[in-house]
């Protein structure tokens, strides 16, 4: 991660020096694109960043497919279907030899939305809990493999505590839990 952020300053600094460096440009998409981003708190800021980069370099190299191509995949990304679309047939127009690499990427997107969604489904569901009632202390919460939550008052004193046992790893309270 460091390196890249390495490699993109120093992109950053070419298109300053040459605004008209059609190499800074694609790659600096490139590398944006390859950065990926922070799904999980829905931030696609490397993303937008690769568009911006592949639109300066299209509008400096209007014939690069592999610009298009890049450009196609970031939308692919960000479910734009339609544009990726139009920039995978521009691609292909240009370079008819890329479709197999095309068609790989665009697999390896669709395996990455996939695993995507089963992660915010894990992350939801693990954020979901019950309160184990019948542990009155840290080490009794810790038997029935839960964590031990206290509240405390605004001077810093403890007032209570309870055992939340996570739904994602135990889905329900059984009987010798909640002491029936």
């Amino acid at each position: 991660m460091y390196l890249d952020w390495l490699a993109a300053k120093d992109l950053e600094k070419a298109i300053k020096l040459d605004p008209k460096d059609f190499t800074a440009w694609h790659n600096y998409g490139d590398l944006n694109y390859d950065s990926g981003d922070m799904w999980a708190i829905n931030d696609h800021s490397n993303r937008r960043r690769a568009l911006w980069a592949f639109d300066h370099a299209i509008a400096l190299n209007p014939k690069s497919a592999r610009t298009y191509l890049g450009r196609g995949w970031t939308y692919y990304e960000l479910n734009d279907v339609d544009h990726a679309n139009v920039d995978f047939q521009k691609a292909l127009q240009l370079d008819p030899s890329l479709r197999d690499n095309m068609q790989t990427e665009i697999a390896n997107i669709k395996e990455r939305h996939r695993q995507e969604d089963a992660a915010r489904g894990t992350v939801s569901q693990m954020a979901r809990y019950y309160v184990l009632k019948t542990a009155r202390n840290e080490s009794e919460c810790a038997e029935g493999k839960g964590s031990w939550v206290i509240t405390t008052s605004k001077s810093g004193h403890i007032t209570s505590g309870e055992c939340h046992i996570s739904m994602a790893r135990y889905p329900g309270p059984t009987q010798s839990w909640e002491g029936k």
